[in-house]
């Protein structure tokens, strides 16, 4: 590898450092200066910024394409997911009356809340 290679391999570096940078806060005046000034410091690196542009640039739409297809998917409700939170709001239902319905099976008699009865028993 000789010292040209090298010096491709570091302007490159560079230069998709500097596209994330932008991506991660593309509104930033410093980083927006961080970028015009490296690329005005010769060809090699406006060629390096356009090369690492353009293929960012192509992995992005891939990246959106994927995150699109991801959030159709996610919004889709499946019959799984209606069928376990029916599940989980009848479970719901019978933990909250269960102990009601119980108390009316057991008993003879049953009050109200609150409510006072005599009730002659027959012994």
């Amino acid at each position: 590898m000789g010292p040209s290679s090298q010096g491709d391999d570091r302007l490159w570096d560079e230069a998709l450092d500097l596209v994330i940078r932008l991506q991660n806060d593309p509104y930033n005046p410093v980083t927006l200066q961080i970028v015009d000034a490296w690329r005005r410091r010769s060809p090699a690196h406006e060629e390096a910024w356009n090369e690492a542009t353009e293929i960012h640039g192509l992995s992005g739409h891939v990246l959106q394409a994927r995150s699109q297809e991801q959030r159709r998917r996610e919004s889709h409700i499946s019959r799984r997911l209606i069928l376990s939170g029916s599940a989980a709001a009848a479970a719901g239902i019978a933990f909250l009356a269960a102990p009601s319905l119980l108390l009316q099976v057991m008993a003879d008699h049953i009050t109200s809340t609150g409510e006072i009865r005599r009730i002659a028993l027959p012994d």
